[in-house]
């Protein structure tokens, strides 16, 4: 795991953090949504349920009635959604993968590019004090693109993954 250090369960694929997190977690009907979209652009984003124009997120859940009420939730809250599986289909949406926050971005390679040199510059371990991220208003995301994003991801193992 790049974020949180290793931990060797997800980091072999044998799990995914949020089968973790839900083993830690008796009784409760984990549903993972809005880790794949930057913070600034939910409100961007955001649109009426009528719109030609409405973002997609994917969600994941082992717990259909759940994953039914955090659809109506994010619905609510202007977006459209994509069921991406149980917990075990998580990695589809996670960090590294193809739907994780770039395309979301008018600009994506310049998103990625931005983030490539964040990457590196604390690489040494350096404190990123002179950096500042690109940031865009964003750019309506399809359901049919993400669909198409999430089925072309393949697994990034922790170890894998850049660091």
């Amino acid at each position: 795991m790049l974020r949180d250090g290793n931990i060797a369960e997800p980091d072999a694929g044998r799990t995914t953090t949020s089968e973790l997190v839900q083993g830690h977690s008796a009784g409760v009907k984990l549903v993972k949504a809005f880790n794949n979209i930057n913070v600034n652009h939910i409100p961007a984003l955001a649109r009426p349920a009528d719109a030609s124009d409405r973002t997609a997120l994917p969600i994941s859940g082992d717990d259909a009635e759940a994953k039914a009420g955090a659809t109506t939730l994010i619905r609510l809250l202007g977006f459209d959604t994509v069921d991406a599986g149980g917990l075990a289909e998580i990695w589809h949406f996670e960090p590294e993968s193809a739907s994780f926050a770039v395309p979301y971005f008018a600009d994506p390679a310049r998103a990625k590019a931005s983030w490539d040199e964040a990457r590196e510059a604390v690489r040494p371990g350096r404190p990123l004090d002179d950096f500042t991220p690109y940031m865009d208003a964003g750019a309506p995301l399809p359901a049919h693109r993400m669909r198409t994003l999430l089925a072309e991801t393949p697994r990034a193992l922790g170890a894998d993954q850049s660091r």
